[in-house]
């Protein structure tokens, strides 16, 4: 009769393929995800790229008075009394284009802007964390929100969202509350986008409407067919989130004056959004620059630039957005440079903000989670993250 000793070596013996099999599985994982994440990044920088030469580099450096700042610091030679790397400015327009003033009151307003829109989604996050009995106080809920907002901004693929969750399930709520808190989160502001493009039909009516947002779909169907595999691994398991995030929003309805506040505040939030390209473009107008966008042509070309990013298949969807918002300003008239101008010096300040903010929320604010947390719960098998993507 074989003893109790040969009995654990042979179960050791089979755990033991088990577990390598594990460890490949592990492996293999991360390894996916730096190769979703490597080819991510270098499809946003792309497209950025591809972006700033479209539009004629040169003009754009002078619109955003890059140039004066690159002659003045040695790298472009204007004259031969200039000491440059760059040979010469082609056109002497572009120096004369770059030598108007900015007015920095609308920079600072458009950064206020993205300040303010973190505010009013903290706000809106706090009253649908209450509603899916989260217990956490306003604080602990605008950290884990804006936390995760940064992420996004930073990551592909939502990752942001699976941080917001891993930070309130370290404050002690339930995973499921706060899954379905994210997602009703932008169930709000898909609502909130939809009702500002049927403002715009409103006024510009449909033909207006659909060719400025014809290339924003389109966009988005290139990043969806390249970000599927991704999305089917981290929803394959488990009920559909947006189901239960629909029907709590559904349910809302039992409480109107909290439907009717939530409603609100993701409008005012989304309008914030609008109000940063609009006050850049305010900023960067002068006598040579002409820049001069009327607020509607621009609340258009942010709702094209939401489409375009309505799967973050770039950090924080970034050229697919600016892609997005440019081509709708293109399609309204707007010279392509020009558009392409407000669009990079929106993507540029939009994300010096949050990039300030981020820096100050880590230095005196406490996050009850880490990137290495988020990224092991990104990576897990066997069922979707705290959330998924979108």
């Amino acid at each position: 009769m074989p003893s109790r000793g040969s009995d654990s070596v042979a179960d050791d013996a089979d755990a033991a393929p088990d577990g390598r099999a594990a460890g490949d599985r592990a492996r293999g994982r991360v390894g996916d995800l730096i190769g979703s994440f490597a080819l991510s990044y270098l499809a946003g920088g792309g497209l950025l790229l591809a972006l700033f030469l479209a539009a004629n580099p040169w003009r754009f450096l002078a619109n955003s008075r890059l140039l004066d700042v690159l002659i003045s610091g040695g790298v472009i030679r204007y004259h031969d009394r200039h000491m440059g790397y760059i040979d010469k400015v082609p056109h002497p327009k572009y120096y004369l284009m770059s030598q108007d003033p900015v007015d920095f009151r609308y920079v600072y307003a458009a950064g206020a802007a993205c300040l303010l829109f973190w505010v009013v989604m903290a706000f809106k996050f706090h009253g649908i964390a209450r509603f899916c009995g989260l217990k956490g106080s306003l604080g602990q809920h605008a950290r884990a929100y804006i936390y995760g907002d940064c992420l996004n901004r930073c990551f592909p693929f939502w990752m942001g969202n699976v941080a917001t969750a891993a930070a309130l399930e370290g404050q002690g709520e339930p995973r499921a509350g706060a899954s379905v808190s994210m997602y009703i989160q932008d169930l709000f502001v898909l609502g909130a986008t939809i009702a500002f493009g049927l403002v715009g039909v409103l006024v510009f009516g449909w033909k207006t409407m659909f060719l400025q947002l014809m290339w924003a779909f389109v966009i988005l169907a290139v990043t969806w067919y390249l970000a599927r595999s991704v999305q089917r691994a981290q929803l394959a398991v488990g009920r559909n989130p947006w189901v239960a995030a629909w029907g709590a929003v559904k349910s809302m309805v039992q409480e109107p004056l909290l439907l009717c506040r939530l409603g609100a505040l993701a409008l005012l939030g989304v309008l914030c959004d609008h109000l940063c390209p609009y006050f850049i473009t305010r900023a960067f107008s002068s006598e040579h620059v002409l820049l001069n966008i009327d607020f509607l042509t621009i609340q258009k070309a942010v709702i094209a630039g939401y489409v375009c990013r309505m799967i973050l298949y770039t950090p924080g969807g970034i050229g697919a957005y600016e892609w997005g918002l440019a081509a709708a300003l293109y399609m309204c008239g707007v010279g392509f440079p020009e558009a392409a101008t407000v669009a990079l010096l929106d993507c540029l300040i939009r994300n010096v903000t949050y990039t300030i903010g981020f820096v100050v929320l880590k230095l005196f604010y406490t996050v009850e989670t880490d990137i290495g947390s988020v990224l092991r719960i990104f990576t897990r098998a066997g069922g979707p993250g705290p959330a998924g993507t979108t």
